[in-house]
């Protein structure tokens, strides 16, 4: 992720955090607004939801649960 003064929250599918595939969900330079969404956040299955610094170093990241493999059939 390529510096340019604000924090960013991302979400990306995956176990780990990944700037670089990753898409922008929230932007902002006020790291207080960004902290207040970024604990909104939640992760869907299968995904992470992570907070950036302006340096694009990571602030903090968490994972959704994992993705479910198949379906679950009526009995």
């Amino acid at each position: 992720m390529e510096e340019c003064g604000e924090y960013h929250i991302t979400r990306h599918k995956g176990p780990e955090p990944d700037s670089k595939n990753a898409r922008v969900i929230f932007r902002h330079s006020n790291e207080t607004l960004v902290h207040l969404v970024y604990n909104d956040a939640l992760p869907a299955a299968g995904t992470v939801v992570a907070m950036w610094r302006p340096d694009g170093s990571l602030v903090a990241f968490r994972s959704g649960p994992p993705p479910r493999r198949g379906r679950l059939t009526p009995q």
